[in-house]
């Protein structure tokens, strides 16, 4: 969620971008953290799981729903 206002994760806010909607990101990719994959759409909130995955070294992959089915193909 800190990352929300990290100027190289930045996001602004919006009507369609509130901080509901971060926090409901940042709430997935903690449930997600123990699991395989974290798959979302979101490309920022890919950017910013990657970072802290990678930060807090997890084993989650962290991919768009066309790299996932691509995985399994």
């Amino acid at each position: 969620m800190i990352l929300d206002f990290n100027p190289c994760f930045c996001e602004k806010l919006t009507p369609k971008n509130l901080l509901q909607n971060m926090t409901r990101d940042c709430k997935h990719f903690i449930y997600a953290s123990n699991a395989d994959y974290y798959i979302t759409e979101d490309v920022s909130a890919r950017k910013k799981a990657s970072f802290v995955a990678k930060y807090l070294n997890l084993q989650v992959k962290i991919v768009s729903i066309s790299e996932f089915v691509s995985i399994f193909r």
